[in-house]
């Protein structure tokens, strides 16, 4: 059996992390236009697109 990461440490859905720290997502992934441009492009690529 591999263990690939420690489970002690609680992992946070969507959260991105630098190998074991939670880091906070660089200020332009949190910016309301990116964050509308990116939805629309994975609603296109998974077929979602209006």
């Amino acid at each position: 059996m591999v263990r690939l990461r420690d489970p002690a440490v609680e992992i946070v859905n969507g959260a991105q992390y630098d190998r074991d720290t939670r880091i906070e997502p660089a200020p332009a992934a949190t910016e309301g236009r990116t964050v509308r441009r990116l939805t629309r492009l994975v609603d296109l690529l998974v077929g979602r697109a209006a």
